[in-house]
């Protein structure tokens, strides 16, 4: 975040708050680095919903992005971004490449590789919202990356007690229904590209999933039956393979057939 950038939102403030019917605005804006928010005050299990578009990508070391993520979220919080990810890791030559950096390509993250991160972090409940293929056109930018594939997803990720977290979907026999009162959702919702539930109906889900949805904002809206027996791996509608692996399989077989974002040069950022 520039000066520049923070002068524009600051001279929209006011409009915003009139726009939203605010009678103060509640909105603050801090400028530091998402490496360390500790040195914006944010405060440890603080916030509930962390957003952003097409920047994680942009920090050299991700960890501590999303580590310091994970520490300002409070138990439940969400993580609801959109960025570049690749279906291999990016080489170092690559990563160097100053003009595939302004192109949010070189920074693009491996699926499987983030996937363990999150874990890693405490951010092990999450899924791929929705997601589309990124094609280069780009002559000079297509010889430098070759045959590696890029895509443009939106990720949800929830703030869930590891110890209630489990590598494969079990399943143990558990349905959620939905309320249909989340405004805008009234018909149906969808956590995730796997996890969509309709008004009413009882719907098969994983373990996972269940402790997912319980830990969320979203629970309140969803009656989930209790845990039974376990009934071996959840073999639903909505089933993946469990984790990274499952969401980088899945992607790489729906990368055959999913309409393609262009990106001609210039800008390849979601």
């Amino acid at each position: 975040m520039t000066d520049e950038q923070l002068a524009v939102a600051r001279e929209v403030e006011e409009w915003q708050r009139e726009k939203f019917g605010y009678a103060k605005s509640n909105v603050v804006l801090k400028k530091a680095f998402i490496e360390d928010l500790k040195a914006a005050d944010v405060a440890d299990e603080s916030v509930d919903v962390v957003i952003s578009n097409c920047v994680i990508n942009l920090a050299p070391d991700k960890r501590p992005v999303l580590s310091e993520i994970a520490r300002i979220l409070k138990p439940g919080g969400e993580l609801y971004f959109s960025d570049v990810f690749a279906d291999r890791r990016i080489p170092k030559h690559l990563r160097d490449d100053k003009v595939l950096f302004g192109e949010c390509l070189s920074g693009a993250l491996y699926v499987k590789d983030f996937g363990q991160l999150m874990s890693e972090v405490g951010l092990g409940a999450w899924g791929v919202v929705n997601h589309s293929l990124i094609t280069v056109n780009n002559e000079k930018i297509l010889e430098r990356v070759g045959d590696i594939t890029f895509y443009s997803l939106t990720v949800r990720a929830i703030k869930v007690d590891p110890s209630k977290l489990e590598d494969a979907l079990e399943n143990f026999g558990q349905t959620a229904t939905y309320d249909g009162a989340i405004p805008g959702y009234e018909e149906s919702f969808s956590l995730d590209m796997k996890n969509a539930f309709a008004k009413g109906k009882p719907t098969p889900i994983d373990g996972l999933t269940a402790s997912l949805l319980l830990s969320s904002r979203y629970g309140s809206h969803f009656s989930i039956t209790e845990k039974g027996s376990h009934k071996g791996i959840f073999c639903g509608e909505n089933a993946i393979a469990g984790g990274a692996d499952g969401w980088a399989l899945f992607l790489a077989k729906e990368a055959k057939s999913t309409p393609a974002a262009k990106c001609a040069g210039g800008s390849c950022c979601c």
